[in-house]
């Protein structure tokens, strides 16, 4: 890194002139990880050594291979040929995005896939360990198997292979039989030829999200759950992770896996990674087991960086900043049991990760973010100077053809004014880039004007801007409709009481425009927009309607964020449109509104997997809050 950022100063790249050092240096935390999911979508073993090579860089030690999950087996297991022959392999269901398909070609049946032999795993293990890294496997279990069942499904529950539900691509699958003995031996057989190959001290075994419905139906799991006096579900997986760690204990090793596996109590010298939140690390390290820190909301790569609706993720943003203020040893922790906390370690996970560019720009620059909550100590640790000490490594990643995340212009985005003059500004995230814009609704080149200050117009307008590094490289267009407009007139109601109305709905869809297929259920009076307490929960809606009052004249920001999707529409016309399968997202919009009250509906449908509702609402005198109830109404 001295090399690199002094030769950047010097003019005679052929010899560069570094002065005398004493570096005094180490890192804050042992386990300093980064993990890649290969199963959703498969990266060859060239991208896999440019990973390592990123990592090397930052000082991480740890590479956690996802290497088998529900979408592709991806590791040669020779006794058990079929887990590549048929697990690393699947069709398409028209929906995915697979923009660098490999493809095998059996009886005239096209699938996508792929799977690294024994051969290419001992290449990629001696690469790492040429950078100092160990490289930690991951064969996930009991669920996230359906790869695997679809090659051998006599070791699921009901010896059949499982049905994906079309319109679910990402559905939780049945997992393996822990009723019948010859799951365990399949096991043994597998983390043999695992643990031959890779010398790591840790083998993961997932252990998360098992469906564990199927286990409540099968003869098999009942009796094996009355012979070992196992109370219910839970403990019978706690009895799954315990044969297998015994399994991998016998060989020499010792078992990581996710929180679930503290479910129905957890052996001796296990170690948990904690991926919902810290809660599962803080009972882990209580207990004395050695914890690596994965929470979603500070360490999930594979959300998107700028806009989650733009980059189709499915996720909510994870912006740089947010990642660098992340410390891995929690508050709640007693101080005895922080000694337990190994590490951190981010994940990649990769089902929208179509292509090798999305991944790299997934990756960096929060590597580099990583790099310092991990190395760095609590009182080195600078926001300021590390965004001015980011701006020597792109060159590097320039160097190393790294698809680097680009933030695009900020402080400009849709906005309403009602006066004559209405001020744009713009920020950019670092020094060493330029801002380039537009007004004529074209895209931005270098060519187009280049922004200095803050300037001022009159009339409504579209605004496109990008940011350009110093390379060229440039990011994604932040486009901006600055409207002049009058405020909405009020509506004239009698007869309003206090709450909004909600019509509660029943039915499967995947979009808010679907519900004239769910079934109406009954009429719920709540103070807010929130998901009622007392109705089941996955495949529901509800659509809340009535008025909104407003105290004064002036431009309204709402916020609206959902898991799955939702609409809001104000006066009758649409204001945010968060629609769509996906995890919990903010989508945000302004309205000008005059004083007094205006109609209001909210359309929110849930399908699986989590739900989740949440609107807010600012102006200029007023901060940022959930909508109270003060403001809400409706017809008596």
């Amino acid at each position: 890194q001295i090399i690199h950022s002094t030769s950047i100063s010097q003019s005679n790249k052929s010899s560069i002139h570094i002065p005398a050092y004493t570096i005094v240096d180490e890192p804050r935390f042992g386990w300093r990880g980064m993990l890649l999911d290969v199963s959703r979508h498969f990266f060859d073993i060239e991208f896999v050594k440019k990973y390592l090579d990123i990592m090397a860089m930052y000082k991480l030690n740890v590479f956690h291979w996802h290497l088998t999950d529900d979408q592709g087996w991806r590791i040669e297991i020779k006794k058990h040929p079929k887990l590549t022959e048929v697990g690393a392999w699947r069709k398409g269901t028209g929906k995915e995005k697979w923009d660098y398909q490999i493809e095998a070609v059996v009886d005239g049946d096209p699938k996508y896939g792929g799977f690294y032999t024994q051969e290419e795993i001992k290449e990629i293990i001696q690469y790492a360990k040429e950078r100092y890294i160990t490289v930690i496997p991951e064969i996930e279990l009991p669920g996230h198997s359906w790869s695997a069942l679809n090659a051998y499904p006599e070791l699921s529950c009901t010896g059949t292979p499982w049905i994906r539900p079309e319109e679910t691509p990402w559905e939780f699958t049945d997992p393996f039989c822990p009723g019948n003995e010859k799951t365990f031996e399949f096991f043994e057989n597998i983390f043999s030829e695992v643990i031959d190959l890779f010398p790591s001290k840790y083998i993961h075994i997932g252990g998360d999200e098992a469906k564990k419905t199927p286990w409540t139906k099968c003869e098999k799991c009942q009796l094996r759950m009355q012979a070992h006096n196992l109370e219910n579900v839970d403990e019978l997986q706690s009895y799954f992770v315990k044969r297998i760690q015994k399994i991998v204990n016998s060989k020499g090793r010792k078992i990581i896996g996710w929180d679930e596996i503290l479910e129905g109590g957890l052996a001796p010298g296990a170690a948990v990674m904690s991926w919902r939140g810290e809660e599962g690390g803080i009972e882990a390290a209580t207990h004395k087991h050695n914890v690596v820190m994965t929470p979603g909301d500070f360490v999930y790569f594979n959300k998107p960086q700028f806009d989650a609706k733009l980059e189709d993720a499915g996720y909510n943003i994870l912006p740089l900043e947010k990642i660098y203020s992340y410390n891995p040893i929690p508050k709640e922790l007693e101080k005895e049991n922080h000694k337990y906390i190994l590490g951190a370690e981010a994940l990649l996970w990769s089902e929208y990760l179509y292509s090798y560019e999305i991944a790299e720009n997934r990756l960096t620059p929060r590597i580099a973010a990583l790099s310092e909550v991990v190395w760095t100590s609590k009182e080195n640790k600078n926001w300021k100077n590390f965004q001015n000490k980011l701006t020597n490594h792109f060159s590097f990643l320039d160097e190393k053809n790294v698809n680097y995340f680009i933030p695009p212009p900020t402080n400009i985005e849709n906005d309403l004014f009602v006066k004559d003059d209405y001020k744009v500004e713009m920020n950019k995230s670092y020094t060493n880039s330029e801002i380039y814009y537009t007004m004529d609704n074209s895209e931005p080149t270098k060519n187009s004007i280049k922004y200095d200050k803050p300037f001022i117009i009159s009339n409504s307008v579209i605004i496109k801007a990008k940011t350009f590094m110093l390379s060229n490289r440039s990011s994604k267009t932040v486009t901006a409709r600055i409207n002049k407009t009058a405020y909405q007139k009020n509506k004239m109601i009698d007869n309003l009481q206090v709450g909004i109305q909600a019509k509660y709905f029943t039915g499967n869809i995947s979009s808010v425009n679907d519900f004239d297929n769910m079934e109406f259920q009954n009429v719920i009076m709540l103070n807010n927009f929130t998901i009622p307490t007392n109705i089941e929960k996955d495949f529901f809606g509800i659509e809340f309607d009535g008025y909104i009052k407003i105290l004064e004249d002036g431009i309204y920001t709402f916020y609206l964020s959902s898991d799955d999707g939702s609409k809001l529409i104000i006066n009758d016309k649409l204001v945010i449109d968060n629609d769509g399968i996906h995890g919990m997202i903010e989508v945000k919009n302004k309205v000008a509104l005059s004083k007094g009250y205006h109609s209001i509906k909210l359309i929110y449908f849930d399908n699986k997997f989590g739900e989740g509702l949440e609107v807010n609402v600012s102006s200029a005198k007023m901060e940022k809050q959930i909508v109270p109830s003060s403001m809400l109404y409706h017809k008596n």
